[in-house]
């Protein structure tokens, strides 16, 4: 297989200040969402506390509908 050669690439100066300008928006914006989502009132520790804690299989079943249902042996339906 044939190895081609290494393309050089030059930074220009036009190249510079248009990254510059495109990162100083970036920055900008950011800072923006940051300040409208700071301004929404977020979930106090209290209220965590008051739900129980569900492991992820948990979740999982229940977004799925599925219900653990607990299947009786033989030696336990005789017991009742």
């Amino acid at each position: 297989m044939l190895q081609r050669k290494l393309t050089r690439i030059e930074l220009k100066p036009d190249d510079a200040k248009e990254f510059e300008s495109f990162w100083k928006d970036l920055t900008q914006k950011r800072k923006q969402e940051l300040q409208n989502a700071s301004g929404h009132p977020t979930p106090s520790h209290n209220d965590s506390a008051n739900t129980p804690h569900k492991t992820v299989s948990e979740l999982v079943r229940e977004r799925i509908g599925y219900h653990v249902k607990p299947q009786t042996t033989e030696g336990q339906a005789l017991l009742k």
